[in-house]
């Protein structure tokens, strides 16, 4: 009897381990999710919108110009495709307006409301601190406001786009949303050998090449 009120507290522990990684690879790159639930709604925009799970992980969540979101709302549910997982951000794809399920509309916009772009844009500039590879590289800067200035090597063009930044003899992964502002136009004109400045947040390292990824919020092309 001892035996078998010794091996039951191991199975569970066993079987919660197993839920909580098959949970963890769920969000891997590339997967299609299912009915993931944000528990708070932080921004709506015309083709985005940010929030949390009940975990506490930050999702953002890209939607075609077909689905509108009302600002009041605060709870959804949605499927899609996963295009990015970072160690602090989740980017799920959705393409159906069946994909989405409003549970809740309690929120309250006017807590949520964001100063005009130019002054956000203004604000990003002021706290962004010039990259340190080095801190970086060692995980010291996670979340860290930061600029780097660079030659563009490669391009990889999707609903969030992937460059690779060679500053000196230290590279980035740099992403950006196509459709945010300060990024769309730099885009349209973007070449490989440009030298662009990114201000962006580090968000950890790259899973394929292991480099440190950089979210760019505003680009601009040095001339």
């Amino acid at each position: 009897m001892r035996k078998k009120g010794f091996v039951w507290p191991i199975l569970i522990m066993l079987v919660a381990l197993l839920a909580g990684c098959g949970q963890q690879n769920m969000f891997e790159k590339g997967n299609i999710v299912k009915n993931v639930e944000l528990v708070e709604i932080t921004y709506i925009g015309e083709t985005a919108l940010w929030g949390f799970d009940k975990e506490g992980k930050e999702f953002r969540v890209s939607l075609p110009e077909t689905i509108q979101i009302e600002q009041t709302v605060s709870k959804i549910r949605f499927s899609g495709e996963v295009t990015y997982k970072g160690d602090t951000l989740i980017i799920v794809e959705v393409n159906k307006q069946k994909d989405i399920k409003i549970l809740d509309n309690k929120r309250d916009p006017s807590i949520y409301e964001e100063p005009a772009q130019e002054e956000i844009d203004e604000q990003v500039r002021q706290e962004a601190m010039a990259a340190d590879y080095d801190e970086i590289n060692a995980g010291n800067w996670l979340n860290k406001k930061i600029f780097v200035e660079g030659t563009v090597e490669a391009i990889e063009e999707n609903v969030l786009w992937r460059l690779t930044l060679l500053q000196n003899e230290n590279k980035y992964i740099i992403l950006v949303y196509g459709r945010m502002p300060n990024i769309e136009d730099a885009l349209a004109v973007l070449q490989e050998g440009d030298r662009i400045k990114i201000y962006g947040s580090v968000k950890g390292k790259d899973e394929t090449t292991g480099l440190p990824t950089v979210f760019g919020n505003i680009m601009e092309i040095v001339e």
